[in-house]
């Protein structure tokens, strides 16, 4: 059976967006590119402390991930869950790095300077606070960040060519998604915008970016009702474990 695959991205990954002035370090949003319109889209993930949410499960790479949310007050991943080939399994938290091979442990490493592993397709890499996990041709990167004097784990798609049955909050977008603006508010920067025949209220808002390695700031469509009616519904993307 042949396989499609749209664009490869460099670009997707999770986020935290804020709206002016203050800074909403607590929420989780998603953000995907829209490199052919104004401004990228993003939206919340309305889950709580403990649940487990499927980012990415990609069929025609073996290449599932999952993200464990720490708490209702502060809705980052304490933990991430990576499947390669339903073979090997690394598990990241703020503090250490796991590998598995068949349910075997391979290495356990307890502080990421020390994380460093390369086998035939699979590699891992630590620079500063980022793990860079290499799985045949995807490229994916655990970012390690600090806020409320809590650590945190935040997810980068950095290269990756989607298949088309590629499913969870960041992967059934694929590299990127394209939208109509329907109607423009010049007063409250709200707008209707119009995505894979759904019609959305959005808000502009201010983001910081954890996705990136210096947290650079940038402004997104933050799509209301948590995307409800483009994405399934919520208990959807809910797994039971990492």
């Amino acid at each position: 059976m042949g396989l499609e695959y749209d664009d490869v991205t460099d670009f997707v990954h999770v986020a935290i967006p804020t709206r002016r002035p203050g800074l909403d370090r607590t929420t989780p949003r998603i953000i995907i590119p829209a490199p052919g319109n104004h401004l990228p889209i993003c939206f919340e993930i309305p889950v709580s402390g403990g649940q487990i949410v499927k980012l990415l499960e990609d069929p025609s790479a073996g290449i599932v991930v999952r993200g464990e949310v720490m708490s209702r007050r502060v809705r980052a991943f304490q933990k991430l869950g990576i499947w390669y080939n339903e073979e090997f399994h690394i598990v990241a938290t703020p503090s250490s790095v796991s590998l598995t091979n068949n349910h075997t442990l391979i290495a356990r490493w307890w502080s990421w300077p020390a994380a460093n592993y390369t086998s035939g397709s699979v590699s891992l890499a630590v620079v500063d606070t980022v793990l860079e996990v290499t799985l045949g041709s995807t490229v994916l990167e655990v970012l390690r960040h600090r806020v409320r004097h809590k650590d945190f784990l935040w997810l980068k798609i950095k290269d990756h060519a989607f298949g088309s049955q590629a499913s969870g909050l960041t992967g059934e977008f694929g590299a990127s998604v394209s939208y109509t603006e329907t109607t423009t508010s010049p007063t409250t920067a709200s707008i209707s915008i119009n995505i894979k025949g759904v019609s959305l209220n959005a808000q502009r808002i201010s983001t910081v970016d954890y996705g990136s390695r210096v947290k650079a700031s940038e402004e997104c469509w933050l799509l209301e009702g948590g995307g409800r009616g483009l994405l399934q519904p919520m208990s959807q993307y809910l797994v039971s474990e990492l």
